[in-house]
């Protein structure tokens, strides 16, 4: 059956984004998304880049800088919680599949490892700012060998695991509910996660990509709670990684 196009609306704030709104025009084709002008929308082009609002407060993507910070600081693989963690040893161009890819900074951190990526996010507004953000990546000719690693796919990476088959590692960041006494996060996340809300069912989406049978990398801030017992896990200063072959019970 023939999916049905989604329809995405966005405005277009100056005569400088038009070029950049028919780039992406085509580019949302492919994935059935459909763009239309709406002078209310969340999304807006502005110098030539898509950016998210809400309430006067808003951000965009520029995955090009971010992956240049992260080359910058060249990591050593091999100590890495990551990299341990998504089994990336040395030279070897691992098949990952980011079933979060929500704003795209893990996904950075782990291609400026030498990963190749399968990305998958379920919000079509974040969708949208990942295909712009990517767009405006490969036109940098530096890192162009980067990023033609990377492909994006709007969904949800456990509804699709027949269409997966080749990939290694399945890496998941989900969305939790803010707590009340925590100390609020940056004005970016704070936008970010006021439009797209937790993921209410991230432990079903959890015990679905193991049934995978590939490996599965669950992050989480270092102190939290376990929610699955891991088969490994590979704690940093801020963030733990939990590693899973199969999903056991819960606490």
């Amino acid at each position: 059956m023939t999916q049905r196009p989604k329809i995405i609306f966005l405005r277009i704030d100056d005569d400088l984004s038009i070029k950049a709104f028919e780039e992406l025009l085509k580019i949302c084709e492919e994935h059935q998304i459909v763009l239309q002008k709406d002078d209310d929308a969340k999304l807006i082009f502005k110098n030539g880049m898509l950016h998210l609002i809400e309430d006067d407060s808003g951000f965009s993507l520029d995955w090009a800088l971010e992956l240049k910070e992260h080359l910058k600081r060249k990591y050593a693989i091999s100590k890495e919680p990551l990299c341990k963690a998504l089994g990336i040893k040395g030279s070897s161009e691992r098949i990952v599949c980011d079933c979060s890819l929500g704003t795209g900074k893990d996904a950075m951190l782990i291609l400026s490892f030498g990963a190749r990526i399968i990305g998958y996010e379920r919000n079509p507004l974040v969708f949208i700012l990942a295909l712009d953000a990517l767009r405006r990546a490969l036109n940098d000719e530096q890192l162009k060998v980067y990023f033609n690693k990377i492909s994006l796919h709007f969904g949800e990476a456990s509804k699709e695991l027949d269409e997966l088959s080749r990939v290694e590692t399945f890496y998941f960041d989900p969305m939790y509910p803010m707590k009340k006494k925590s100390s609020l996060p940056r004005k970016e996340m704070q936008v970010f996660k006021k439009v797209i809300g937790a993921d209410e069912d991230f432990t079903d989406q959890l015990l679905a990509l193991c049934k995978s049978g590939k490996k599965v990398v669950l992050k989480r801030p270092i102190k939290s709670e376990v929610i699955l017992k891991p088969s490994a896990s590979f704690p940093g200063k801020t963030t733990r990684y939990d590693l899973y072959f199969t999903p056991l019970s819960y606490r």
